[in-house]
């Protein structure tokens, strides 16, 4: 994620949203199945966590590895 104090929100079953620390709705995303728990880490060294939200998303919820 962007900052340590963002925050990722999913629904059951296809949606997440990520808000910065004021809520403001930083981007969605509607696709497919997200699993059941997202995960973050930053796998490439850049500083920045990635999301595994049943599909690798960077920072700016940018499929990061598509081919994955």
């Amino acid at each position: 994620m962007a900052s340590p104090t963002d925050i990722l929100i999913k629904d059951r079953y296809s949606r997440v949203w990520v808000y910065d620390q004021n809520l403001n709705l930083l981007w969605s995303f509607h696709k497919g199945i997200t699993g059941h728990f997202p995960y973050t880490i930053d796998i490439d060294g850049d500083g920045k966590e990635e999301m595994f939200i049943g599909y690798a998303s960077n920072y700016r919820g940018e499929s990061h590895y598509p081919k994955l």
